[in-house]
Formats: structure tokens, sequence, C-alpha cells
């Protein structure tokens, strides 16, 4: 009896470590499960992060190669709005010499005056209030004319740091090549009509030249016919009558002679 009791709880015993096992090989194949999952999830993991990075290299690599064109272009322009400014700048200056000569020229017309008028002692006076106001107004307008220069010079200068210039677009160099084909076309044409015109005006004197020579045969033409008339009448009044006859034949012979004659001269 007792014998059955060990048999039994032996059995049970090795049944419980079986039982056990089990339940630990269970574990540990989970636990291996979960292991190769992980593995498999950092794998993935070190895949997208090599690839961000990648794709964070490339991204930076574009934005500097922007960033350099943009800061190129930005620098294109200052330089042609710094050119722009500059040659404002030159127009100012050249305006303000033409104002300081406007003025010297404007006092010196205004001393001539006074030179002439002060040859009369009555006329000083006239001649003192005319300079006076002409030194005056044209003080107010130099001083007007400098401030004016000097805020335009000061504008330029602030434009030249902070402007940019725009290019000028595909429609104003088309329009300029469109503007330049239609003056050329237009004086060409023009060109056209005047030798047209001189033409025209050589055939005019070659037509009077041939008219009048036509005139002048027609009445060598009818010269000689009255010759032929008057000499076939003669001839015929001593043996014949004065017929139609005779009036034929002799303004056939006036007509052959007026030919023979203008073919001797190369004319008609």
């Amino acid at each position: 009896m007792a014998s059955d009791d060990a048999v039994a709880a032996m059995a049970r015993t090795i049944l419980a470590e079986k039982r056990a096992r089990k339940a630990a090989e269970d574990d540990a194949l989970r636990l291996y499960n979960r292991v190769r999952q992980l593995q498999k999830e950092e794998d993935r993991a070190q895949k997208r992060i090599i690839e961000t990075k990648r794709k964070a290299k490339e991204i930076i690599k574009a934005r500097e190669r922007n960033e350099q064109k943009l800061i190129e272009k930005e620098q294109r322009h200052r330089e042609q709005q710094e050119q722009v400014e500059e040659q404002k700048l030159d127009n100012l200056r050249a305006k303000e010499e033409a104002l300081r000569h406007r003025i010297e020229q404007e006092n010196k017309i205004y001393q001539d005056k006074l030179d002439i008028v002060q040859k009369t002692k009555d006329e000083r006076a006239e001649i003192e209030r005319l300079l006076a106001e002409s030194r005056l107004l044209a003080r107010k307008e130099a001083l007007e004319q400098k401030d004016f220069i000097r805020k335009q010079q000061e504008d330029a200068r602030r434009k030249i740091e902070t402007l940019k210039l725009q290019k000028l677009t595909a429609a104003q160099e088309e329009y300029e090549r469109r503007l330049k084909e239609e003056i050329d076309a237009k004086l060409a044409k023009e060109q056209e009509i005047e030798r047209l015109a001189q033409m025209e005006l050589e055939l005019i004197e070659r037509l009077k030249s041939k008219q009048a020579e036509q005139r002048k045969a027609y009445q060598q033409l009818e010269a000689v016919l009255s010759l032929g008339n008057v000499r076939y009448g003669a001839d015929c009044g001593r043996s014949c009558v004065w017929t139609s006859t005779c009036k034929q034949r002799a303004q056939q012979a006036g007509a052959v002679a007026v030919v023979r004659q203008l073919l001797g001269r190369g004319g008609v």
C-alpha cells in the first residue's frame, strides 16, 4: 500500500515536471518568437533610419543648390540694379551741371543787361532791381533744384543697396525687334516709292519728248502734203486738168518724202 502511494507520488511528480518543462518550452518558444519579431522590427527601423538619413541628405543638398542659385540670382540683380542706379546718378549729375550752366548763362545775360543799362544814370536803379530779382530767383531755383537732386541721389543710393533689378522681359525684346522690323520695312518702302517717283518723272519727260517729236513729224507731213498739192497742181495745169487723181498722187508723193526724211533722221 505504501509502495503504491510512493509510485503514485512519483508519477505525479514526473507529470508535474513534464508539465513544467512543457510550460518552460512554451515560454521559451514565445520568448524566442518575440525576440525574432523585435529583431525584425529593429532591422526595419534601421533601414527606415538609413533611408530617412539618405533622403534628408538629398533634401539638404537640393536646398543648398537652390539657395546658392538664389544667392547668385540676387547678386546679379543687385549688380544690375547698381548699374541702373549709377546711371541715374550720372543723369542727375548731368542735370545738375546743366542747371548750373543755365544759371550761369542767365546771370551772364542779366549782367550783360546791367552793363548796357548802366550806361545811363537814370536807369541804374532799375538795373539794380532787375539784378536783385534775377539773383534771388536764380538762388531760389538753384536751392530748390539742389534739394531735389540731393533727395534723388539719396533715394538712388538707398535703392542701390536695397532694390533688385528685374530682368528685361522677353516681351520687351520682342517689342523692340518688331519695332525695328516695322521701321526697316517702312524705310525700304519709302525708298521704293522715291525710286518709282523718279522713274515716273523720267517716263513723263520721255513721253513729252516723244509727243513733241510726233507733233513735229505731223507738221512736216502736213507741210509736205501742202507743197505736193501746189507742185502737182502746176504740172497738171500744163498737161491736164486738176483732178482728184492729181490730188491723190500729190498726197502720196508728199507722204513718201516725209517718211524718207524721218527715216534718214532716225525718227519715228
